[in-house]
């Protein structure tokens, strides 16, 4: 398919590779595109131009990042943020979401002083580009680290920015899980039960529930787990179909199938 572009037609066959790759990526086809994408990148590598490393290192750095592939995203997101490489404002627009995915790895080895300062920088240098990926990304990982850090007053003022960000119905898919479940995790780290037992027992009873059950039912089982209805928490789990990883959903994952 994409063979069929004229070579000349670079801007296009930049744009088509990008969307492609994104595609497989949305799909949970990550290993796929990740393959696509450095056999891109080393191609335009060993040549002039700079395109495709420009638009498919960010995404190749989160692919890697939502496969649990730590040390390979890392790799990638330092070289792209060395200020002594050759073209180093090659990633000058992208520097936000390298910054971001780095925040989200220091969150994993909670290293959570380095991952909030990573995150928000991050957040900085995407101001200028409103990236709404990066944004989105950035914004609920910062939640994740400020609820880690027992900041529940500043998760809630990042949850709020993060809801008001993605209120809009054509809000990417990758986020759509946590626009409506984040305020609630949050809730519930807090120790505020009742209310996010309140939130559940409405939800189950919803469209939304009902288009989408899967989209809910980790948040549902561990406030069963709080309210010590274990078997119920048991069968919410059971009944869960594991979804691709596409969002940011590969730590949910593993928890899941620890459970």
């Amino acid at each position: 398919m994409l063979e069929a572009i004229p070579a000349g037609e670079r801007t296009l066959k930049n744009a088509a590779e990008y969307l492609y790759t994104m595609a497989l990526g949305r799909r949970g086809n990550l290993d796929q595109a990740i393959q696509i994408a450095e056999r891109y990148i080393q191609q335009e590598a060993s040549s002039s131009g700079m395109g495709p490393v420009l638009t498919l290192m960010p995404f190749v750095s989160r692919a890697y990042l939502m496969k649990g592939c730590l040390a390979k995203s890392e790799r990638i997101c330092l070289e792209a943020l060395n200020p002594t490489i050759k073209h180093n404002l090659r990633f000058q627009y992208a520097s936000g979401s390298f910054k971001v995915d780095l925040g989200e790895i220091y969150y994993e080895r909670n290293q959570l002083k380095l991952a909030e300062q990573s995150v928000r920088e991050g957040l900085k240098d995407n101001q200028h580009w409103e990236n709404i990926m990066t944004e989105g990304f950035g914004l609920v990982a910062l939640a994740h680290i400020l609820i880690a850090k027992r900041d529940f007053h500043g998760a809630e003022q990042v949850i709020d920015q993060f809801e008001t960000r993605m209120s809009h119905p054509t809000r990417p898919a990758e986020f759509d899980e946590e626009y409506h479940t984040l305020r609630v995790r949050a809730q519930l780290a807090e120790g505020r039960i009742e209310e996010a037992a309140v939130w559940a027992e409405a939800i189950q009873h919803s469209g939304a529930f009902r288009q989408h059950p899967d989209s809910y039912r980790y948040t549902i089982a561990k406030i069963l787990i709080a309210q010590h209805r274990y078997a119920e928490a048991v069968e919410m789990l059971t009944n869960m179909v594991i979804l691709p990883p596409v969002g940011s959903f590969r730590s949910r994952q593993i928890s899941v199938q620890l459970h």
